[in-house]
């Protein structure tokens, strides 16, 4: 049998792919926690997207993406409910 290898790079130089993909984690703790879809603020996009690095790259922003629907108040996540493990930022 023959394996093909993919190599990706970094999340954060594949910003193209972060916002789906934070949707799509939101999705997934929205329905682990029996709650509905949350839609994300347009700050919280552009700080998902632009102002974090994400050094731990998918997972990381699937943890994020948990708590934030944990912490989210209705059904809208807002920056207050971002909390990210570490101070890393981009400039």
């Amino acid at each position: 049998m023959d394996f093909i290898r993919i190599t990706l790079g970094p999340l954060r130089e594949r910003g193209d792919v972060i916002l789906p993909l934070a949707k799509f984690f939101a999705g997934l703790a929205a329905t682990a926690q029996k709650r509905r879809v949350p839609r994300l603020t347009p700050e919280v996009q552009f700080k998902i997207r632009w102002q974090h690095v994400w050094p731990g790259n998918m997972r990381e922003l699937d943890r994020v993406m948990a708590r934030a629907v944990h912490r989210a108040v209705a059904e809208v996540i807002t920056p207050a409910d971002l909390e990210f493990r570490n101070d890393r930022w981009s400039p």
